[in-house]
């Protein structure tokens, strides 16, 4: 293991200005795509076209749609930040001015080109918040890009400077999807009507002793975990250190709930929260304790939860003991669309953010357990493998479970959740192999309690 002076340091490495421009490239093609499912063509003359964009009308943004404004704010926030970072090789202020122009240029040309998309509106509202988050992420690239480019460098390069890195993203992200999306209470009638709604601060949420109900606290506490290993390897504390700090973060986003209109504050997310983070650090401190003798039983243990995975697997992706008639099976075949994200432009932000966090949390373990079950002794449990096999296994996986679902329960099957399933798989197989890096170059005084 390298010492801290032989560490290499994200600064002594080549800004990576050209893969800001192919994200920026591929975050651009992705606003367009999104911004024209279902490409469903709309007639309408040129002469029409003009007449119609220049009487855009100005929408009431009640509590209501308000998610939809900041998401589309939210959809071009990478768009500005992206474009900025790629362009500010020689001067940040010209790169700020273009990547303005480019944002501007891009919302109304986006929105012009709805006027041929049925069943998309046009309407100032969307160019404004497009516009405004343009102008929020080329801001953040002024003011924090280069530090989070090379953040995203450190967590790249691996070993105890890596892990601190990638808690920064991770911290970001998970309030990112927390709150999403973003949909607050700006006025007072608003204010006032959620104080008087009993329904707004509950101790246990319904539904929670359902199936659904429980994976999704298994869920919470999941994404928790990362936060009590962080406590353990980086600051290098205990169990008191961990929940108190598990209690700060989860305690003011719930109280941060209070304030959306889509949001529900509940005190049994604070105590799984807590939970979660505990077994973060219990697991992250044998880890390092018994590093070792740890590998085989991880793979024996990844053997012995693979066949109750795959049980598990179709009851929570909505299997029943049933099957539906073949008429209404051929009826559902004959009305789905095969486009990807075609049936989240019908759904609300929050419930397309939902579906996807749903389906990303059904194949997280496959990815898991690929890494557990291909690990052999005296070899590197940080080693790379190849993503091929479980990508195909997640390919074929939610092909079952979508047909499965057809069948059982005449679920409509989304191409998008196979697309879903497979990045996921990968990136959970990946991330296992780069926490095993970082916990084999870290410090030894991190094995032991301080």
């Amino acid at each position: 293991m390298r010492s801290p002076s032989q560490q290499v340091y994200p600064n002594d490495l080549a800004f990576p200005y050209r893969s800001l421009v192919r994200l920026g490239l591929l975050v651009t093609f992705l606003i367009v795509y999104g911004s024209l499912v279902p490409f469903e063509y709309r007639a309408a003359t040129w002469d029409q076209a003009i007449d119609q964009f220049t009487h855009i009308p100005w929408l009431d943004i009640g509590v209501g749609s308000r998610a939809d404004w900041v998401a589309n704010l939210v959809l071009y926030l990478p768009f500005g930040f992206l474009v900025c970072g790629a362009l500010s090789a020689r001067s940040l202020a010209l790169a700020m001015l273009a990547t303005a122009i480019l944002g501007t240029l891009l919302a109304i040309g986006v929105e012009f080109l709805q006027i041929w998309a049925a069943p998309r509106t046009v309407s100032l509202n969307d160019i404004v918040a497009e516009i405004a988050g343009t102008l929020v992420g080329l801001a953040v690239w002024a003011i924090f890009g280069r530090r989070l480019v090379r953040t995203a460098q450190a967590v790249l390069m691996g070993g105890p400077q890596a892990l601190r890195a990638a808690v920064i993203l991770y911290l970001l992200a998970y309030c990112f999807v927390t709150l999403f999306p973003f949909d607050f209470l700006v006025t007072s009638v608003e204010l006032h009507a959620r104080i008087a709604d009993p329904k707004a601060i509950v101790w246990i949420p319904r539904g929670v002793s359902s199936m659904r109900g429980l994976v999704s606290l298994l869920l919470k506490a999941a994404l928790m975990a990362p936060l009590g290993a962080v406590v353990r390897l980086v600051w290098q504390r205990g169990m008191a250190v961990t929940l108190v700090a598990a209690f700060a973060l989860s305690g003011l986003l719930e109280i941060v709930h209070w304030f959306e209109y889509s949001g529900q504050t509940d005190a049994l997310s604070i105590a799984v929260a807590m939970a979660g983070a505990a077994a973060g650090n219990l697991f992250v401190r044998s880890a390092l304790l018994f590093e070792q003798s740890l590998t085989p039983w991880i793979r024996r243990a990844a053997m012995l939860a693979a066949p109750f995975y795959l049980a598990l697997l179709p009851v929570v992706r909505g299997w029943k003991h049933a099957h539906a008639s073949r008429a209404l099976i051929e009826q559902t075949l004959a009305s789905t669309h095969w486009l990807p994200f075609y049936y989240h432009y019908y759904s609300s932000e929050g419930h397309a953010l939902a579906s996807f966090v749903s389906i990303s949390a059904s194949f997280v373990p496959l990815g898991v357990l690929a890494w557990a079950m291909r690990l052999r002794p005296g070899e590197s449990a940080g080693r790379a493998r190849s993503f091929l096999p479980v990508a195909i296994v997640a390919f074929f996986l939610a092909l079952i479970l979508e047909a499965g679902g057809l069948i059982t329960a005449d679920n409509r099957p989304d191409p998008t959740n196979v697309l879903i399933a497979m990045g996921i798989a990968v990136f959970s197989q990946r991330a296992c192999e780069w926490l095993a890096r970082v916990l084999d170059d870290f410090p030894a005084t991190a094995r032991v309690l301080s």
